[in-house]
């Protein structure tokens, strides 16, 4: 028996899965052929899967609600309810049939949902996000799957008051917002920034509190629906029309649709406007006109308002390209996707296997651009050689960017940012002696390190052994990572040592001819390192402020820099940063320092992305 009402109900509910499928079809649609998912930029999770944005919150709320509202009533409307109710079966059994479908109708939205933002996050990855992050789509089906289940238990409970559903779900909505100005916790009752809630948060983390209320919330709807669907009997079928009604009567009744249309139209329009301005450092970034350009190795996209910056640089692009793709005798030529609309923070640009990000409007010097192209291609192309058996293991950062340093400084910087970068160099060695099985392991990197340091340490580990071995030792070992009978299994310095003894080098013999290049550096450069600050921040409290200060002078050329955060575990994004141009102090408001924190002081050198940091050392307050 039961089995018969489940193929009825699902009969009755196929119109609604066509729907829900083609909602689901439009939105892969947009992701993946309308926009271009390859661009899709590492902290843009919620934007794939939609639960932050207020429009597609908006159309997700008119689907489930038009179907939630119609789910209990439409056998009363047929007729069919008293057949039900002969059956041998309780009405119990015919709601959680009903509510049963339902609900896995709604997880086909939540899991395509999901597997959209998985299937945008591995056509996207690069060197700095070499995996799809699991957690952060978990988290984002669980706000999505919120929502929905919100619009549907609400549907449910206002199903009953027939056409006055849509103006109920409208009145409770101005409520809620009226209500909020005087009890902000109210605000947990509104569905529709839930997603918003998730972005202020930074480390993003789940609104644990905003979703157990909408739980909550729709579990009592759902619940008081059930009971009205139990014991109401016929109370709330259609009545038959009553031609011996007031005009008073008549003119409500004739009143309810352009009512339901003026608060529906009001209370979307409101959300649109109210939909709050990404806050500064959030996971979103305003919209921007975009202009797209095409040459032979590159097909890249880039703000209009930047236009002439970026035709000035596809002018020289392919060239770029085919020297960096000449030293490194790169064979797989695949035109390469740059997205110019900006790079990860901090950073001039950044790159993975087949795509660039590139911070054009930050770099105003053509050469500046044409240096960072250069790098950034490197990487790409030192991804396809090695066939990515570099990117997402601990080694990368070190190999990778080291590696792309030599090049971009080999091919596109001169000898006097050589000599710079050498001195920085040589003064991290000498200050702070790295091991080469810290440098090739990020986490450990981060414990006490700058992780910038790679760039200077890497270009001189490859130097030492270019300058030992000629460049096709480099393609060599760059050719066995990526040979088909490469061992998959070791990873970090033992997977650089099989590397190079299968290459035809000895690892330990290289590490040695890089330390003793360090120590010729250092013996070089010896005055010029010692007029660098020890990089040691002292700490004080002041009013509404924290002061950090060094206590030699910022030598001419350098910007003094500070950075904080609460512990080792705190993604970088989240760390805050004080610059101070002029002066050996920086300070920090004091409401945004925990009372145990981490300091770490550094110097800028104006002009260019080289820098130079001392230690992470802890402080409490």
């Amino acid at each position: 028996m039961i089995r018969s009402l489940v193929a009825k109900e699902a009969r009755l509910q196929a119109p609604f899965l066509l729907l829900v499928l083609i909602f689901v079809a439009i939105d892969w649609v947009d992701k993946l052929i309308a926009r271009s998912p390859e661009l899709a930029r590492g902290d843009s999770l919620l934007e794939v899967v939609g639960a932050y944005d207020t429009a597609t919150a908006i159309a997700t709320f008119l689907l489930v609600f038009s179907f939630s509202v119609g789910l209990l009533v439409r056998e009363l409307d047929e007729g069919t309810q008293e057949f039900l109710d002969a059956l041998p079966l309780s009405r119990s059994v015919a709601f959680a049939v009903k509510i049963g479908l339902s609900l896995s109708l709604l997880c086909i939205l939540v899991l395509s949902r999901a597997a959209l933002a998985a299937v945008v996050f591995d056509l996207s990855k690069h060197s700095l996000r070499p995996e799809i992050p699991w957690p952060w789509i978990l988290d984002s089906a669980i706000l999505t799957g919120t929502q929905l289940v919100f619009f549907f238990g609400i549907g449910l409970l206002l199903s009953f008051a027939r056409p006055f559903a849509w103006i109920g779900f409208g009145l409770l909505f101005w409520i809620q917002r009226l209500l909020v100005s005087y009890e902000p916790q109210v605000r947990l009752l509104d569905p529709f920034s839930l997603g918003t809630g998730y972005l202020k948060e930074t480390p993003a983390t789940l609104p644990t509190t905003h979703v157990a209320v909408l739980l909550g919330a729709s579990f009592v709807a759902v619940a008081l629906a059930h009971r009205i669907y139990i014991h109401a009997g016929e109370r709330f079928a259609p009545e038959e029309p009553d031609t011996s009604a007031s005009g008073a009567r008549r003119w409500i009744r004739g009143s309810v649709a352009p009512l339901t249309l003026v608060v529906t139209v009001a209370t979307g329009v409101y959300l649109v406007i109210q939909d709050p301005e990404p806050a500064e450092g959030s996971l979103t970034k305003p919209r921007r006109a975009i202009a797209k350009a095409q040459t032979q190795r590159f097909t890249m996209t880039y703000p209009s308002s930047l236009a002439d910056r970026a035709r000035v640089l596809l002018t020289r692009a392919d060239q770029v390209h085919d020297e960096v793709a000449g030293v490194l005798a790169a064979s797989d030529l695949t035109a390469i996707t740059v997205d110019a609309t900006g790079a990860a923070p901090g950073k001039a640009g950044n790159a993975g296997w087949s795509k660039i990000r590139l911070n054009l409007r930050g770099i105003r010097d053509p050469e500046e651009l044409k240096a960072v192209l250069g790098h950034e291609t490197a990487h790409v192309h030192i991804s396809r050689i090695s066939k990515q058996r570099v990117d997402g293991d601990p080694l990368s950062s070190f190999f990778q960017e080291g590696l792309a340093t030599l090049i971009e400084y080999d091919l596109f910087r001169d000898e006097r940012e050589r000599r710079r970068l050498r001195l920085m160099a040589a003064a991290i060695d000498e200050r702070q002696r790295i091991s080469i099985s810290t440098l090739l392991d990020p986490e450990a990197l981060n414990l006490r390190y700058a992780k910038e340091v790679v760039y200077p340490l890497g270009e001189r580990f490859f130097a030492s052994f270019r300058d030992r071995h000629g460049v096709d030792a480099i393609r060599g070992v760059l050719s066995t990572l990526g040979s088909e009978d490469f061992p998959t299994r070791p990873s970090g310095v033992e997977r650089l040592q099989i590397a190079f003894q299968l290459a035809g080098y000895d690892l330990e013999v290289e590490i040695g001819a890089w330390k003793a290049a360090l120590q010729a550096d250092l013996r070089l450069l010896g005055d010029e390192i010692a007029a660098l600050p020890a990089l040691i921040p002292s700490v004080d409290f002041s009013n509404d402020e924290l002061w950090l200060a060094i206590d030699e002078a910022v030598p001419a050329g350098y910007a003094l820099a500070c950075r904080l955060r609460t512990s080792v575990d705190e993604p970088e994004r989240a760390w805050r940063r004080v610059e101070a141009p002029e002066g050996t102090e920086c300070s920090i408001d004091r409401s945004e320092v925990p009372p145990t924190f981490q300091i770490q002081v550094g110097l800028l050198e104006i002009g260019s992305d080289r820098q130079i940091w001392g230690t992470w050392e802890t402080f409490a307050e």
